[in-house]
C-alpha cells in the first residue's frame, strides 16, 4: 500500500539545536477521516470480510474513538455496513459526540453497552450474544488489533530508509508491532504509551514479533492516561503546531512529540542521530 502521504523535517530551534534530525511521516494527510495508521490497520481487515463474504463489521470504541470515526468512513466507501459497540450506556441518553454523531451519519449502527460488559468484548460468550443480537458480522478488534491490523501497520514503512529510530505513539500496540516487524536496517523502535498504569503493551507486542530485541515503550509521558491532559501537554501542543504548523491530538501524538522533545532535549540521542515519528492522524474530532 502507498497512500498520499510525505515526510516533513522539524526545523524548530530545540530540536535542530541538538543536532538531532527529527522528521515526520504525515499519514494524517492520507484521509480526512480514515487517516493515519487507522487505514492500514483497516485495509486487511476489511478485504478478508469481503473474501469470507461478510456485509458487516462490527468494532468497539469508546465517545471519541478515531477508530470508530475511520471505521465506519471505510466501511460506507466500501459499501460495507457498519456496528460499533460503545463503551458507556449512559452515554446512549446524552447528546452524542462529535465523533459519535459522524459515525452515525456514515450509517453506523451504534450499540451502548455498560463499562463491566465491555470489558466482556474479546470473550466468546459476549461475541455470541452480539451475534444473536445483529446476526453474522466479520470482528473487529478495539483500535484494529489483530494480526491483519499488524500486517497493515508494517505497510507505513514502505518505500522508508536510513533512519536510526521510528517512534509512535501507542494504545493497543498494533502499529508499534507493524512497524517492528517491517524490519529496515540498522532501526530501533521507540513506541510512547498513552495508557496509565502497568504497562501491558510490551507483553501484546510481542505477542507478534516475538522477541523484545530493538525496541521499547517508553510510559513516562502519558499526562494521566488515555484521553487524559494536563496543562503541560496541552502548552506544548500548542507551542508545537505553531511552530511547526502540523497538527496534533491530545490523545496520542501529542503526547508523542512531548516525550520525544524531552528525551532529545535530555541528550539521550548523540548529534547526528535521524528519528522518524508517524503522525498517526486523529485529530479531526479531538
Amino acid at each position: 500500500m502507498n497512500f498520499n502521504t510525505r515526510i516533513d523535517k522539524i526545523t524548530d530551534p530545540l530540536i535542530t539545536s541538538t543536532g538531532v534530525e527529527l522528521s515526520v511521516k504525515r499519514d494524517d494527510l492520507i484521509h480526512p477521516y480514515v487517516s493515519g495508521n487507522k487505514l492500514y490497520k483497516l485495509i486487511y481487515n476489511v478485504h478478508e470480510a469481503k473474501k469470507l463474504g461478510h456485509n458487516t463489521i462490527l468494532t468497539f470504541g469508546g465517545a471519541w474513538s478515531n477508530h470508530l470515526v475511520a471505521t465506519a468512513a471505510y466501511c460506507k466507501e466500501n459499501g460495507l455496513k457498519s456496528i460499533g459497540i460503545i463503551r458507556g450506556d449512559e452515554l446512549a441518553s446524552r447528546v452524542l459526540s462529535p465523533a459519535l454523531k459522524f459515525c452515525q451519519e456514515q450509517g453506523m449502527q451504534l450499540h451502548f453497552v455498560n463499562r463491566e460488559e465491555y470489558k466482556l468484548k474479546t470473550e466468546v460468550a459476549f461475541i455470541s450474544r452480539l451475534n444473536e443480537l445483529f446476526g453474522p458480522f466479520f470482528l473487529v478488534p478495539e483500535g484494529g488489533a489483530n494480526a491483519l491490523g499488524v500486517k497493515g501497520a508494517a505497510e507505513i514503512l514502505n518505500s522508508v530508509n536510513g533512519y536510526d529510530y521510528v517512534a509512535c505513539a501507542c494504545g493497543t500496540g498494533t502499529t508499534l508491532a507493524g512497524l517492528i516487524t517491517a524490519a529496515l536496517p540498522n532501526t530501533t523502535y521507540m513506541g510512547f504509551s498513552v495508557l496509565k498504569g502497568e504497562d501491558t503493551l510490551t507483553a501484546e507486542v510481542e505477542k507478534y514479533v516475538g522477541h523484545t530485541n530493538g525496541w521499547s515503550i517508553n510510559t513516562d509521558y502519558h499526562c494521566g492516561g488515555y484521553a487524559k491532559t494536563t496543562p503541560e501537554l496541552l502548552a506544548f501542543k500548542e507551542q508545537f503546531e505553531k511552530i511547526n504548523q502540523i497538527p496534533l491530538d491530545s490523545v496520542y501524538t501529542a503526547k508523542l512529540f512531548l516525550g520525544l522533545y524531552s528525551l532529545i532535549n535530555k541528550g539521550l540521542f548523540p548529534s547526528g542521530t535521524k528519528i522518524l515519528a508517524i503522525h498517526t492522524g486523529g485529530y479531526a474530532f479531538s
